[in-house]
């Protein structure tokens, strides 16, 4: 498959092949509706930000439970004092979840062309400043581009605000000393979240995609410089640092 079509980790990456994925989700599933593609995106684009307890995720070379990584979140198991902890990603596979869970219900799987088109990587503190992820990162988060369909978009909405609205209360009552507030959509590792809109006079699509991937490129232009000896192999790095969901096999 053309790496336009479909992003790969087996191939370079670059963050203009991520705008010519989003280019080419809009033109086949929006232009028809929507002729103007900043328009469309200034109202079905979402970015989001999910930041991580301290301690919560790993980046460390782990099998979970024997599984691989690349399995789909809902194939792997919650991190609990026996069991291994999961990558950001895996986590943020697992908040994505139960996004769809909620907003489409049961059986999602038979119901994947009205989940959101997603782009999600791995950052760091620092990494405006070119630090790099390593795997020995203190506090990861996920930055993630969510491109909903016209069909879902309501639902979409719905969902979300619940989930921010969950993290509000879970805020006010840490800070108030209320007993911990039963989650929902979050997960037990996400310490807050947030999520705006596409918005074209901050930027472009390109802009915002290099916002969100700056760890990744900051983590591949240092292995460069190391000559051979890297933090991450080069597929290893790239599964664990960026992935699109609904997760596919590559």
């Amino acid at each position: 498959m053309n790496i336009i079509d479909t992003p790969s980790h087996s191939t370079s990456y670059a963050s203009f092949h991520i705008e010519q994925w989003f280019n080419k989700l809009y033109a086949e599933n929006f232009a028809q509706r929507y002729p103007d593609q900043i328009a469309c995106f200034e109202k079905h684009l979402f970015f989001m930000t999910v930041r991580f307890k301290p301690g919560s995720t790993t980046l460390k070379q782990t099998l979970l439970n024997g599984r691989s990584p690349r399995e789909a979140p809902t194939n792997l198991q919650r991190a609990t004092a026996s069991k291994p902890l999961l990558t950001p990603l895996d986590e943020f596979g697992l908040f994505y979840f139960e996004l769809m869970s909620n907003m489409l219900g049961n059986n999602i799987g038979r119901k994947i062309e009205y989940q959101p088109s997603c782009f999600a990587c791995v950052d760091v503190n620092g990494s405006k400043s070119r630090a790099a992820v390593t795997e020995d990162a203190i506090c990861p988060h996920a930055h993630a581009l969510m491109l909903v369909r016209p069909e879902v978009l309501r639902d979409f909405q719905i969902v979300i605000g619940s989930a921010l609205d969950e993290m509000s209360k879970i805020k006010i009552a840490k800070k108030i000393g209320l007993l911990p507030i039963s989650k929902q959509l979050l997960t037990d590792a996400i310490d807050d979240l947030d999520c705006q809109l596409f918005n074209s006079k901050k930027g472009t699509l390109l802009n915002l995609i290099e916002y969100c991937d700056k760890g990744v490129r900051n983590t591949a232009e240092t292995d460069v410089q190391m000559k051979g000896q890297k933090r991450f192999n080069k597929r290893d790095r790239d599964s664990k640092l960026w992935d699109l969901f609904p997760r596919r096999t590559f």
